[in-house]
């Protein structure tokens, strides 16, 4: 099943197990997904030889001194902000035209550069769902790079309460989820960065115009999706890294929000190249 539609799925569950506990009294139970450690292995515990012998060649080559670090939350790149950028990364996010082949469904990392420009000064990377390992991505050395450590969109599509939700219920909404955001991590080939609270983004409003079929939200499970949806508003954390340099490369990143009662928790072990 998608990754969105699990998700959809999930959220149509708790939503009834709350009308549950309404209507009965009885006591609602967080559904907590266990957390991840920042190396490979405990992002993807597998005992086969063949997963172990994958581990230690894409470790191969990798410096954890290379000294590549994450920007502080007032820089800014080709003239953007990490508020601008966060949007631009939320804009590529939600253009999808296929609900199995995209960026955030991609289980190796083939498909890291669909619908980026090759000339651009940024690359976006993919979220995924919790043990997400990718391996097979090429980006351009000289490219910065917007990682999401955990993010929430609030739009009158996913309100609980419809498309006539209030703009400010949405705002609201966004920020009440944003406070909810915890356990973030990032690993920069191999070194744990800290102080992650300080690279809260929003919540930003923006809209999107959607391609007529396979975009975010029907993939999602919602039907009748007009475009362009419009207000969205992101929250959530996000890093921006400069350009990595030519080499081997990995990041491991995330964080978790709770959302009608469940934890939802991101967990993803990049590695790449830089040519």
């Amino acid at each position: 099943m998608n990754t969105r539609l699990r998700t959809r799925f999930h959220l149509v569950a708790a939503a009834a197990a709350v009308l549950l506990t309404n209507c009965t009294g009885s006591e609602k139970r967080d559904q907590t997904l266990p957390d991840a450690g920042a190396d490979a292995e405990a992002v993807a515990p597998d005992t086969s030889v063949s997963r172990k012998a994958q581990m230690a060649a894409d470790n191969a080559g990798i410096e954890a001194s290379s000294g590549w670090r994450p920007w502080t939350r007032d820089a800014s790149f080709a003239g953007k902000t990490l508020d601008e950028l966060a949007v631009d990364w939320a804009h590529w996010n939600l253009s999808q035209s296929d609900c199995i082949d995209n960026p955030e469904s991609d289980i190796d990392g083939a498909l890291c550069r669909l619908n980026q420009a090759n000339d651009s000064a940024v690359f976006f990377v993919a979220p995924g769902d919790y043990l997400t390992v990718r391996s097979q991505c090429t980006v351009r050395a000289e490219q910065a790079m917007v990682v999401p450590l955990a993010y929430f969109y609030a739009d009158g599509v996913s309100s609980p309460i419809g498309p006539n939700t209030p703009t400010d219920m949405l705002e609201k909404q966004a920020r009440s989820i944003q406070e909810t955001m915890r356990d973030l991590v990032l690993v920069v080939d191999g070194e744990p960065i800290d102080s992650l609270e300080a690279l809260a983004v929003g919540p930003l409003k923006f809209s999107q115009d959607l391609p007529r079929s396979g975009n975010y939200y029907e993939c999602s499970g919602y039907e009748d999706v007009t475009s362009p949806v419009d207000p969205i508003y992101l929250a959530g954390y996000f890093a921006l890294l400069p350009p990595p340099g030519p080499g081997k490369h990995r990041l491991v990143f995330g964080g978790t929000y709770s959302y009608l009662g469940w934890d939802f928790v991101k967990r993803v072990n990049f590695t790449f190249s830089a040519e």
